[in-house]
């Protein structure tokens, strides 16, 4: 089986089918990754408009779970190192992308490093930062910011990653969303 996926790979990479992970045939798997570990952004002027411009880069190289719910080197790679049912990646794709965005902006942020959406909503309510949805100031949202999906008062589920905005819709790009990604 293993054979016949990496010929199908070589296939659609236009590389000789040979079914062996020769040295081309392994640069090709993981450039996807690797070209993101040496991004470079347009605009790094603002954080918000860096976090939006490189979610809308992650989402061009498509990460994808492999192997199961939360599994695969997306997920580990997000989750630094983690994997696996009990961690699901959402808030730790939100927080790597806030960080390499403010790493590129040569910027701090005091957004914590976390995979958990419960402590990014405790971390947004103690700082000032939490806007409530029922609190009708959906103005204040803006591309950049994260959501959080609310379970109960203090549970959250899912976070995500504002793109868009508007009085009608909000556009995102989430980890963790499906098996298709």
């Amino acid at each position: 089986a293993t054979e016949k996926a990496v010929i199908n790979f070589q296939k659609n990479a236009g590389l000789a089918q040979t079914g062996i992970v020769d040295p081309l045939t392994f640069e090709k798997l993981v450039w996807p990754m690797k070209s993101m570990t040496q991004v470079t952004l347009a605009n790094t002027g603002n954080l918000h408009t860096a976090v939006v411009e490189l979610a809308l880069k992650y989402l061009a190289v498509h990460p994808v779970e492999v192997g199961g719910q939360n599994m695969g080197p997306w997920v580990r790679y997000f989750m630094d190192g983690f994997q696996g049912n009990q961690w699901p990646w959402c808030a730790g794709f939100d927080t790597f992308i806030v960080k390499q965005a403010a790493k590129l902006c040569a910027v701090t942020t005091a957004l914590p490093r976390t995979y958990s959406c419960d402590v990014l909503g405790m971390w947004a309510k103690n700082n000032g930062k939490f806007i409530s949805g029922t609190s009708g100031n959906l103005s204040a949202i803006k591309p950049g910011h994260l959501f959080l999906v609310r379970k109960s008062r203090n549970d959250w589920q899912h976070t995500g990653i504002v793109i868009e905005m508007t009085p009608e819709y909000c556009v995102t790009i989430e980890g963790n969303t499906n098996d298709e990604g």
